[in-house]
């Protein structure tokens, strides 16, 4: 009797321990699953963070040749840096989302075709305002930008910390 209890035992412990061994190589496949799957989440972040690096100096060079506003340099360029994240709260950059700020109630595209006259017209001398009000700043962090990229910490001097 007692040796068909040890049989029962050993089977129940190899039952056991291959089921164990069955677990810990269902865990091992999902942790390698998960890695897998956070090295391309990771390099998905990385293409879109160039993309988006990359769009900031083409706004850049285009503001600093004139090929656009300063008005529409500071918004696509305040939204652009909110999709990076951290970098767009960085102090350097704070008076642009402040000239962003005062332009976010102008209508844009489609938007501002079905205005009249009158209201574009009424708009525009805004945008001039805060265009005057913050035009040298946005020429230098365009500047800034274009030599130095959107990641390397610009000097305080360099950047004209500009506080209206």
């Amino acid at each position: 009797m007692t040796t068909i209890f040890w049989i029962i035992a050993a089977l129940v412990i190899v039952g056991l321990a291959g089921y164990a061994l069955h677990l810990a190589l269902r865990l091992r496949s999902r942790d390698r699953q998960r890695a897998q799957w956070r090295t391309e989440v990771e390099q998905m972040v990385s293409e879109r963070s160039d993309k988006i690096r990359n769009s900031i100096q083409v706004i850049a060079a285009a503001m600093i040749e004139e090929q656009m506003s300063i008005s529409e340099c500071v918004i696509r360029l305040s939204a652009l840096l909110h999709q990076l994240g951290p970098v767009a709260a960085e102090e350097r950059y704070q008076s642009l989302h402040r000239a962003a700020g005062e332009l976010e109630h102008i209508p844009i595209l489609d938007d501002w075709k079905k205005l009249k006259f009158r209201q574009q017209m009424k708009h525009m001398q805004e945008m001039q305002v805060v265009e005057d009000k913050y035009g040298d700043f946005v020429i230098d962090i365009c500047r800034t930008i274009q030599k130095n990229g959107i990641d390397t910490p610009a000097k305080k001097e360099a950047v004209g910390h500009y506080q209206p």
